[in-house]
Order: structure tokens, then C-alpha cells, then sequence
């Protein structure tokens, strides 16, 4: 009997980790097995309107315009996770060297956690101010030449991640404010952000990864709800069983 409450208290619990575990990773798993990719360094507005998987490179990053710290606890100890959101433009380095490129680059909100991609975005972000500072230098310094002209920053970041929502309006304002600092106002903050911009955001996330956690949740509750099932089963037979023989032993003492 122990042996059979041992099973039951397994199965039970492979049934609800395999339920949460589907549950957890349900909504990205979605997006990977839709197989919708959008290419970031070709995209357009209309690339935004659903969550889809995304890759590209980034070349240029305005700034970090927000961070998301997320503190949780977990017997006792507590941990602390940071996101943060770069407004970047959607166009590779090739595309800034293309003068023939008829692409439209989008102003974009990038969001990570992975502390390498964190440090090399706010790298990219010194270097393009660097870049800006030396270029004012070079084009009010008259005795300047065209050989003096700075250069231009280099580094880019591949990125592999998921076109999501995003559920706090502050981040868009954020990203608002920050380009009307660029001096878009009024009117002409409403054309950019209409043209150029979206209200999705695009997350450092592994979908594939996701998919492959949903696939072996459901089958780890599968597993678990059928040997739940036959467990309760084998003992409802049994205590039927053990019924029958007590009756049998009953007639056979009154014979």
C-alpha cells in the first residue's frame, strides 16, 4: 500500500511541474513554433504588428533610456535581476556604408538582461558620443582637413530574440521624451514616432529554447496524469479484490 501512495504522490507531482512548466514557457514557445522571423535589419512597421522571432544586428544605440530591476525571493534569499531598454535604429553597419540603400531604418526599444550584451550596448553608446564630440571638434576647427575626419564607430551586436508587448506605458514615454531631447516637438514628434516607431519591443529571449521547455512539460504531465490514472485504478482493483476475497472467506467459514 505504501509503495502505491509512493506512485500516486510521484505522479501527481510530475503532473503539476510539467503543468507549470508548459504554462511557463507556453506564450514563447507560440512564437517559435509559428516560425515567423523578421529580419531586424529590414524591417518595417508592419513587421511589429505580432509577436514573431527577430535577428539582426545592431549598430547604433541612442541610450539606455530605462532599467527594470525585479527582486524575488526563494527560501529566503533574495535575488535581484536587472533589465535594460536601449532605444537603438534598426539599420546594420553595411546599411550606414550603403549610399545606394533605399531602406527606411525604425527607432527601436531593445530590452536585456545578459550583463556581456549589457556592457558591450553602453560600450557602443561612449563610442557614438565619443564619435559626436570629435565630429563638432573637426567641423567648427577651420584648420581641420577631410584626413582629420573622426572615425566612425565600428562594434555592432548580433541579437537573436522575440517582437513582444511590453505592459508599462512608462517605457514609451521614456522613449518619447528621448526623442523629442533630439529636437522632434509638437507636430513633428508625432510624424517621427508615426513613421518610425512602434509600441512592441524587442526582447533578448531564446524562443527555440522556450519551445523545447513547453514540448517536455507536456510530456512530463502526460506522464504524470496517466500514472495517476493508473495508479488510482490498480488501487481501486485492488480494494475491490481484497472485498471479494473477504466475502469469499465469509461463505466459506459459514459452509
Amino acid at each position: 500500500m505504501k509503495s502505491k501512495k509512493f506512485l500516486t504522490t510521484l505522479f501527481a507531482v510530475l503532473l503539476i511541474i510539467g503543468v507549470v512548466f508548459a504554462g511557463m514557457s507556453a506564450s514563447e514557445a507560440m512564437i517559435a513554433i509559428s516560425g515567423k522571423t523578421v529580419s531586424l535589419n529590414e524591417s518595417e512597421l508592419s513587421d511589429f504588428e505580432d509577436e514573431a522571432m527577430i535577428d539582426g544586428q545592431i549598430y547604433y544605440v541612442y541610450d539606455c533610456i530605462a532599467t527594470e530591476e525585479v527582486t524575488t525571493t526563494r527560501y529566503g534569499v533574495k535575488t535581484t535581476s536587472e533589465t535594460n531598454f536601449y532605444l537603438i535604429e534598426s539599420y546594420n553597419l553595411d546599411w550606414f556604408y550603403d549610399s545606394t540603400t533605399t531602406y527606411e531604418p525604425l527607432t527601436l526599444v531593445y530590452a536585456t538582461s545578459d550583463e556581456d550584451q549589457i556592457e558591450t550596448l553602453d560600450e557602443m553608446v561612449d563610442d557614438w558620443y565619443d564619435f559626436e564630440e570629435a565630429y563638432y571638434e573637426w567641423y567648427y576647427d577651420d584648420e581641420a582637413t577631410d584626413e582629420d575626419f573622426p572615425a566612425y564607430p565600428s562594434q555592432q551586436l548580433d541579437i537573436s530574440g522575440i517582437i513582444t508587448e511590453y505592459d508599462d506605458d512608462k517605457l514609451i514615454e521614456y522613449r518619447d521624451e528621448y526623442i523629442e531631447s533630439m529636437g522632434y516637438t509638437d507636430s513633428d514628434l508625432e510624424d517621427y514616432l508615426e513613421a518610425y516607431c512602434t509600441d512592441m519591443i524587442i526582447k533578448d529571449a531564446d524562443p527555440t529554447t522556450s519551445r523545447n521547455i513547453f514540448f517536455v512539460g507536456i510530456a512530463v504531465a502526460v506522464i504524470g496524469l496517466v500514472g495517476l490514472v493508473l495508479t488510482l485504478v490498480l488501487m481501486k482493483n485492488k480494494k475491490t479484490d481484497d472485498t471479494i476475497d473477504t466475502a469469499d472467506s465469509n461463505d466459506s467459514n459459514i459452509g
